[in-house]
């Protein structure tokens, strides 16, 4: 065998014929999938291998005798070649991009080594070059640059190109004078149009969004997606003000509806604004202050706000209130009070309502107007609402056992609990549990909160409605009534927002108001509770107006268990006697009143 293929050399190792050698060279050099050119000395092409053919799509006959730059592109300057050269000369060798022209004319990426070749006498004798087609590479790093800094769905730049844009921004503005504004866009709603009408309906929306901001502002200044619903923009402006004016330009084109098939959607946006360098000197700080002052602008039900100091205290408070309330439940910081109803006609109890409180060691009472919104936000809502009804059919069951049977116990359901799985069920589960009877539990809906998702909130009322519980709407005429739907919701129960109660025996056209919702309610057979009774002015004002039950501090204020024990027992021996029960509650206030001072 050794006689076919060499001899054995001093090293062990097997010495190559000559013949053989030459062989197995043409075998490599035709077989790379690498494309290699020789030239001579003069840089002419001697010889090239069949992958050069395929990637250049020039024939051997083609290039023998000229030079390399048949394949020049024109991408690179003299000052890119002369420098490929001087490495040559140097190290006799060099390696790297280059971008060549293809037969065809199209331009494309490869990698090139450039090797010098030499005789014994370390005379030039070639040049041998070998490269690679990196196209594939190349879109593939682009594809990463891309995903790096650009937002796959709506192709907007992310938070990391976002801040490369602002940083840049900020250093022009630093040099000319200027101002930097950010934008910190939350689209409102959004989460509801996602579980309501699915995941693919909500990506088409936010590309809308994306294309509807672009459209709102300068080519130059930068519209990025840096998460979920929540948008940002960089603007270069003139003076302060201009960052408002954008905002509410922005707030008018977005609050359009957008419509994708048969699907009309609407949706509302909370904007926050700082600006550079009035609010902060650097990227995290501006657009943390923009997202401050868009929570504020979100809590207050505005479309825009400013960023203020007063804000960034607000919303410090605000994240203090958040952590302590993951807690307050556990630590039993949380309690029901209940605030009795009374049935106008007749001067008895017609039911309560269960009102939720906090009280914090440190921080003492936290107003419900306070932390309620926080524990929608977050969604621990869902879990203090569930505990709320538990405690409410636990003292249904108690009063029943003592003889104080209430007609009703109302119970607040968050627009944030109709987006759990199987609602009514476990609702349900709960009232078994605690021995309360159904028929005795009014599950209370906001009218803002639940007339904008009536596709998702409907089959859950019905499901409720099939158990035994009573629906009521309340604060109706707070929120932006839309009777086309409210007219299908399965109520029993229409609570007239305290605001209407207000001027109620002092402005006529409240009046007047008040005594069509009454009358529109009972024509749709629904009871109609006035909340917010003050005086006995008011008392007989909706007593004219037949309006069926009162609730308010001129009834009751929330009351502890034990204190409702001893109201419900004062109240049955004055049923009947209505202007007497008033004055009874007056006196009660009184004597509280009294005993605290």
């Amino acid at each position: 065998m050794n006689e076919k293929i060499g001899i054995e050399s001093s090293a062990g190792q097997a010495l190559l014929q000559p013949d053989d050698r030459a062989r197995l060279y043409a075998r490599v050099f035709s077989g790379s999938r690498e494309g290699i050119m020789i030239t001579d000395s003069h840089t002419r092409i001697i010889s090239v291998n069949p992958s050069f053919t395929a990637i250049t799509g020039y024939e051997e006959a083609e290039v023998v005798g000229k030079k390399p730059n048949v394949l020049k592109s024109g991408r690179q300057g003299p000052a890119y070649y002369k420098e490929m050269w001087a490495s040559l000369v140097r190290n006799g060798s060099w390696q790297g991009e280059i971008w060549n022209r293809r037969k065809s004319g199209e331009i494309y990426p490869e990698w090139l080594t450039i090797n010098a070749v030499r005789d014994e006498t370390g005379t030039l004798t070639n040049y041998l070059g070998m490269f690679s087609d990196i196209t594939e590479r190349k879109h593939f790093e682009s594809h990463l640059h891309y995903l790096a800094h650009y937002d796959s769905l709506t192709g907007l730049p992310n938070r990391m190109l976002l801040r490369q844009r602002m940083n840049d921004a900020m250093a022009r503005a630093q040099l000319t004078g200027r101002l930097v504004g950010v934008l910190f866009v939350d689209l409102d709603r959004f989460k509801t149009v996602n579980d309501s009408h699915g995941h693919a309906i909500g990506d088409r929306v936010l590309q809308r969004v994306a294309e509807r901001m672009k459209a709102a502002v300068k080519p130059s200044d930068t519209v990025s997606r840096i998460g979920g619903d929540e948008f940002a923009l960089v603007l270069e402006l003139q003076k302060p003000e201009d960052a408002a004016e954008a905002a509410v330009r922005l707030s008018r084109k977005l609050n359009r509806p957008v419509v994708d098939g048969e699907h009309e959607l609407f949706l509302a946006t909370s904007i926050g604004i700082s600006v550079f360098p009035h609010d902060g000197a650097d990227f995290e700080t501006l657009v943390k202050h923009a997202e401050f002052a868009m929570y504020h602008a979100k809590e207050q039900r505005r479309e825009c706000e400013q960023f203020t100091t007063a804000i960034s205290d607000t919303i410090t408070r605000r994240m203090e209130l958040e952590h302590e309330l993951r807690r307050a439940l556990e630590r039993g910081e949380l309690s029901v009070c209940y605030q009795p109803q009374m049935d106008a006609a007749h001067g008895g109890i017609s039911g309560v309502e269960a009102l939720l409180r906090w009280h914090h060691p440190q921080l003492g009472p936290i107003a419900p107007a306070e932390f309620i919104p926080i524990a929608e936000e977050t969604g621990m809502i869902v879990e203090i609402g569930e505990w709320v009804l538990a405690e409410a059919g636990r003292l249904w069951k108690e009063l029943s056992e003592e003889g104080l049977a209430l007609t009703g116990v109302a119970v607040n359901l968050s627009t944030r609990q109709f987006q759990q799985p199987d609602l009514a069920g476990r609702l349900q589960t709960i009232l078994e549990e605690t021995g309360c009877d159904p028929r005795h539990i009014v599950f209370e809906i906001t009218e803002s909160g639940s007339l904008y998702e009536i596709e998702a909130v409907l089959p859950t009322l019905q499901q409720l409605k099939a158990i035994g519980a009573q629906l009521a709407i309340d604060d109706f005429g707070k929120g932006y009534s839309a009777l086309g739907y409210f007219k299908q919701f399965p109520l029993d129960i229409l609570k007239i927002d305290k605001s209407f109660l207000k001027e109620l025996t002092t402005d006529s056209g409240s009046c007047v108001v008040t005594k069509a919702i009454i009358d529109m309610a009972h024509g749709l057979r629904l009871r109609v509770i006035g909340e917010g009774v003050e005086n006995q002015e008011q008392y007989e004002r909706l007593l004219e107006l037949q309006c069926d039950s009162l609730q308010g501090y001129g009834i009751a204020r929330p009351l502890g268990i034990d204190e409702l024990r001893s109201y419900l027992r004062n109240v049955r021996s004055l049923r009947g006697k209505a202007p007497a029960y008033l004055a009874w509650t007056e006196a009660a206030r009184s004597r509280t009143k009294g005993a605290r001072g």
